[in-house]
């Protein structure tokens, strides 16, 4: 407890001093024993008596007398003790009270009464008594401070602003407050009016809102109203519940799919599903919904007889604000009649086809028999007359089968079912074969045809060559036929930004603006003037348009009246990173000094080409108009110049331009010719002969004729027409081959399976009475298994030449095709795939 730990501590320190002087008295007790015994031994050592008694008696003395002064001392010690203690006591006892005091156990403090002395003690108590007083004033006047700040406190919690309060504090620290309070109720009354006006004007202001709102809302749903009735009225709505049960459907539903709602509502909504696509149906809109996605599509429903209808689906999730699917709203837009009305179009696609097919087919038999006769007879007739005659014929039979092939692709375009194949080709060889195919159409003409390939052209160029072909051939067909004689047909062909440019310009009868926009529209040509003089079906233009754009390019043409008119391709093609060498190899031309010559009032055109082409080619060269100017290795003239004569006399390397193949140099090496039009890659071989001094096959070399083909093979033959039973025969004949020949697919059947080891190869018609090609295909292939024989080769033989048919017999299992017309060479190399060949001479 603090009072005994005080007490004790007091209580020692008065010990303190008595100890002390108990101490001092011990010692002086002991050093006066040891005397004592000192003087006893020296008196014992000296045999004195009287010495040891005298000694005796004094200590004696001496030792009472500090027994004395101990015994006194500690009386001393113990009353000083006690009194300390007490008035310890009483100042701990006055200390406790105001403890209590100041802990709020007693309400006044209590003074520390001391007995009546001038010590510290009591000095120390009136101190702590003067404290005690003041505290307690203090505290009297804090508690009427604290007093007054609650009264105030209590009147602001209690909000009392009605009026200034009457109570006045008697603290003047608190009368600041007390005036800031009065001024806090005055800003507060005024702010309290204020507010009360703005409540007013907002309560007025909500009042027109929600008037203003409920007319929106009322508006909003007789909007709504007029909406679901509309929606009621042009589409069939169907609502669903999360378990897929048919919760609601509208009248026009009812209407359009003929159901008693009795019957349907509650039930499993996929029951409106058709049986034959219900599951993948499901799978898809089922996988939308649980996307939380919208499935649009078309579904096919039936309705309760089994009957079917079809409708423009839009399926919608009804979500929960949680994202919880509640229902599925279904909206149905009829599109019968449009289904229908689409499979009737199919139909009526299918029944052109099937049209176009036939009368190909039926056009081809015969004009097969034309062409293929015309062949055979052009070799059997040396007149010219009938010869003439002969290729009149031939053309009007070419005529016709491009007017049946521009007929089939314009067909398969419109219809959709045109497929472009790309392909790697080079386009340096095959360009240049197809353009210089009408060289001799234009010389026939008499029109200067020129031909220009940019010799940068990669090597290697990746798309549907049959197609560029195609538009190349249309175009340059064209240009020939509406330029007259004299006129002039430029072809221009480059390669740039991954792009394929043909410019095909000619100087013939031109076109006005007008004329140029329809003339890329099927069946247009110029005016009808143009077709009666130049002929055509006014379908070449359009269908190379359209080729033009299925391989994403453009054809577009620039034309003047009486001045002729040029047609540019641009079609993006691809390169072919496998190949990157240069198409020429010019460093063994290029030390040579080469001269350029051309006579006066010459046309310099295919001369100014050749130089181009050298300059292309990083190749140096001198132009001259005579012989006396030139200093070179090469020469590069036309052959009908007199210069002629200077360069075979004096054995100059040189290059002859001439319109047609003569035969006039033959026998002098050193002069190469080169025929107009020509491409860069016989410009090179001509170079190439010059450079290397190569001479031209021998004279014997070109006499011997060149042989036929001749095949050791018995042929099964199946036609139905006997005139091209007549014409096919003819060309087997022609190339030895024997053969039996029947009439119809089960006759070809038949005499196979009597006789199988007998033939090579089995030739076939498609259609024939009886059984047609494909059938005898499949029963003599039966016939094969059953027998364990190695399949014969089956060749189809046909005018059923659409791509589908290709693949239908492909698809059958036929190993060649050949369309009608037959085309000799095009026999010869099918027959080559699969028969064995000798060569001998007739």
């Amino acid at each position: 407890m603090p009072r005994l730990k005080i007490t004790h501590k007091i209580f020692l320190l008065t010990l303190l001093p008595i100890l002390f002087a108990l101490y001092l008295s011990s010692q002086n007790v002991l050093e006066a024993l040891h005397t004592y015994r000192e003087a006893q031994t020296t008196a014992h050592q000296e045999h004195s008596a009287e010495a040891e008694r005298h000694f005796q008696d004094t200590f004696m003395k001496q030792l009472a007398f500090n027994l004395f002064n101990l015994l006194l001392m500690a009386i001393l010690a113990t009353l000083l003790a006690r009194h300390i203690l007490h008035r310890l006591a009483a100042l701990q006892s006055g200390l406790e009270r105001f403890f209590d005091y100041l802990n709020f156990q007693s309400d006044r403090p209590q003074e520390i009464v001391l007995s009546a002395s001038n010590d510290e003690l009591s000095e120390m108590a009136a101190q702590i008594n003067a404290q005690v007083e003041l505290i307690r004033l203090r505290r009297e006047q804090d508690e009427a401070f604290i007093d007054e700040i609650t009264q105030i406190v209590t009147m602001m919690r209690e909000g009392y602003f009605g009026e200034h309060p009457y109570y006045e504090p008697y603290n003047p620290s608190l009368k600041a407050l007390h005036k800031v309070f009065n001024d806090l109720i005055v800003i507060i009354q005024d702010k309290i009016r204020v507010q009360t006006r703005e409540l007013e004007s907002i309560n007025s202001t909500l009042s027109d809102q929600v008037y203003t709102q409920t007319i929106a809302l009322q508006n909003q749903l007789q909007e709504l109203t007029q909406f679901k009735f509309a929606i009621d009225e042009s589409m069939m709505v169907t609502h669903i519940r999360p378990d897929g049960s048919l919760s609601r459907i509208n009248d026009l539903f009812i209407k359009t799919a003929k159901f008693d709602p009795q019957t349907v509502l509650d039930r499993d909504a996929s029951l409106l599903l058709a049986t034959d696509s219900r599951e993948s149906k499901l799978f898809e809109i089922a996988s939308a919904l649980q996307a939380h996605k919208v499935y649009k599509g078309v579904l096919t429903l039936q309705r309760e007889d089994q009957s079917l209808f079809y409708t423009n689906a839009t399926i919608i999730p009804m979500l929960d604000p949680y994202g919880t699917l509640v229902s599925v709203l279904g909206l149905h837009h009829d599109i019968t009649p449009i289904i229908r009305a689409r499979d009737e179009a199919i139909a009526a696609e299918q029944t052109k086809d099937d049209f176009l097919s036939n009368m190909s087919h039926e056009i081809r038999t015969p004009l097969n028999a034309i062409m293929g006769f015309v062949t055979i007879v052009r070799k059997r007739i040396s007149d010219e007359k009938s010869l003439h005659y002969l290729d009149i014929v031939n053309k009007s039979g070419e005529s016709l089968l491009r007017i049946i092939n521009d007929i089939l692709d314009f067909s398969k375009i419109q219809s959709g079912t045109f497929t472009i194949s790309a392909a790697p080709f080079e386009p340096m060889t095959e360009l240049s074969q197809t353009v210089l195919l009408f060289a001799s159409k234009a010389q026939e003409k008499g029109l200067m045809y020129y031909l220009y390939i940019d010799p940068h052209m990669p090597q290697c160029l990746e798309g549907d060559y049959t197609r560029i072909a195609q538009i190349l051939s249309n175009l340059i067909a064209n240009a020939i036929k509406f330029t007259d004689t004299a006129g002039q047909i430029k072809i221009k062909i480059h390669y740039e930004d991954q792009r394929l440019h043909i410019a095909v310009q000619d100087s013939g009868i031109g076109m006005t603006s007008e004329q140029q926009q329809r003339i890329f529209k099927p069946f247009e040509q110029a005016d009808t003037s143009t077709t009666r003089e130049y002929g055509g079906t006014g379908l070449g233009l359009s269908i190379s348009l359209k080729l033009a754009q299925l391989m994403r390019g453009t054809i577009s043409l620039k034309s003047e009246p009486k001045k002729g008119s040029v047609f540019t391709v641009e079609i993006p093609l691809p390169s072919c990173a496998s190949l990157k060498r240069p198409v020429f190899e010019t460093e063994k031309i290029r030390n040579l000094r080469i001269a350029l010559i051309n006579a006066e009032a010459q046309d310099a055109s295919a001369i100014k080409l050749i130089g181009k082409y050298f300059r292309d080619f990083g190749v140096s060269y001198q132009e001259c108009t005579s012989i006396d100017e030139m200093d070179a290795d090469l020469v590069v003239t036309y052959a009908h110049t007199p210069h002629v004569t200077y360069l075979i006399a004096h054995e100059v390397e040189a290059i002859l331009l001439e319109m047609t193949p003569s035969g006039r140099f033959d026998d002098y090496p050193h002069m190469h010719m080169l025929s107009a039009p020509f491409a860069p890659l016989e410009l090179m071989r001509v170079l190439d002969e010059a450079t290397v001094e190569k001479l031209r096959r021998s004279e014997e070399e070109r006499s011997v004729p060149t042989e036929a083909p001749h095949f050791d093979a018995h042929l099964l033959v199946a036609e139905d027409n006997s005139t091209n039973q007549m014409l096919i025969t003819s060309l087997l004949e022609g190339v030895g081959i024997t053969y039996t020949l029947v009439t119809n697919g089960l006759e070809a059947v038949e005499t196979f399976q009597a006789d199988p080891a007998r033939f090579d190869l089995f030739l076939t018609d498609e259609n024939m009475p009886k059984l047609s090609g494909i059938g005898a295909l499949k029963a003599i292939r039966q016939f094969e298994r059953e027998h364990a024989r190695t399949p014969i080769p089956i060749v189809v033989l046909t005018a059923s030449v659409l791509e589908s048919d290709q693949e239908r017999f492909i698809k059958a299992g036929m190993d060649g095709f050949i369309a009608k017309p037959i085309e000799e060479e095009r026999l010869y190399n099918a027959l080559k795939r699969f028969l064995k060949m000798r060569i001998a001479s007739e």
